[in-house]
């Protein structure tokens, strides 16, 4: 049995939570053919590692960081360009992490962090303290108590009943109190609120949050400071779920909200958001479409081995064929 991390869920909680819901369900077609934009992905991939790397205090633009991507030389400290190096290795395995395993959070800390720390990998076996200057703004538990705290954090994620919007804003800051390694707790942190994130939707994997968060940088940490003197979560919640909505309001504007002209896409569009459904929750999701010109889709997709039919006439069901 896991023991709940402190938070309320306040008005504002809520509120961002109803606004990313609208948002995702408003983002049509063109969040299905970005979601498989290489390209696209690759560009959002970029911001992110160099947001990130910013953020810790990394010095390398967002040209150099495009550069080492592409295989090309860049003159900069070696440390800055290893940093980046293993950053970009962890991103291209994104897509191979389980959210809600211990062990890859521990296979990602090795990635990130490889060469740079002698414990890579592993969780810290010392005290660890976040300081302005000469003063202590955040003194993290005992090293003895990490693999505890890090274990309850993983069964809040795996069995909690929030949503997963919560459970990402919750992990993001309990880890970063925890702060369960030497270093690199900060861009670890921020990368796994993005695969918990792409759990909840696919288009997480292309929305680049850090790039935000380095903007408001100095939020994010007065964000994460008051929830540490609070004892209890909800006001980085409340930050970084506006972060979260900016953001998709970024790629909102960033790759349109159109539909397609063709029933395979329009499908797969759906497939993001609906597994069993009737004709007129496909409705729901394109409202633009006629009644006639669903019920082609629908039957296009049995004929092409994309759906399968359930039952006739007013009880018709269909289902996504798995892949």
């Amino acid at each position: 049995m896991f023991k709940t991390p402190p938070f309320k869920i306040t008005s504002k909680i809520i509120e961002h939570i109803q606004n990313i819901f609208l948002i995702l369900g408003n983002l049509n077609y063109n969040v299905f053919k970005a979601h498989s934009d290489i390209r696209l992905r690759k560009i959002n991939n970029i911001k992110s590692i160099k947001s990130s790397l910013a953020i810790e205090g990394n010095s390398l633009s967002l040209d150099q960081v495009s550069d080492i991507l592409n295989g090309q030389r860049v003159v900069a400290p070696k440390k800055d360009i290893a940093e980046v190096k293993n950053a970009i290795s962890v991103y291209e395995a994104f897509d191979q992490f389980n959210a809600f395993d211990m062990e890859d959070l521990l296979k990602a800390h090795k990635l990130m962090m490889n060469n740079l720390v002698e414990d890579a990998g592993k969780f810290r076996n010392a005290g660890v303290g976040i300081f302005k200057g000469q003063q202590a703004v955040h003194i993290a538990p005992s090293h003895k108590e990490v693999s505890g705290l890090i274990a309850n954090l993983f069964s809040y994620l795996k069995e909690s009943d929030d949503s997963l919007l919560i459970k990402s804003c919750v992990f993001h800051y309990e880890f970063e109190f925890i702060h369960p390694f030497s270093d690199g707790n900060g861009r670890l942190g921020r990368l796994w609120q993005q695969l918990i994130l792409a759990e909840l939707h696919s288009i997480f994997k292309i929305v680049c949050i850090e790039e935000l968060l380095e903007k408001y940088q100095s939020e994010y940490y007065d964000a994460l400071h008051r929830s540490d003197l609070a004892g209890s979560s909800e006001i980085f919640m409340e930050f970084m779920l506006e972060i979260i909505l900016q953001a998709l309001e970024q790629l909102k504007s960033q790759i349109g909200t159109s539909i397609p002209n063709n029933f395979t896409d329009r499908l797969y569009y759906a497939k993001n958001f609906i597994d069993k459904f009737r004709r007129s929750e496909y409705l729901k999701l394109m409202p633009e479409l006629s009644t006639s010109t669903a019920s082609r889709d629908l039957i296009n997709g049995v004929k092409n081995g994309i759906l399968e039919k359930i039952n006739s006439k007013n009880q018709t069901v269909y289902v996504f064929k798995k892949s």
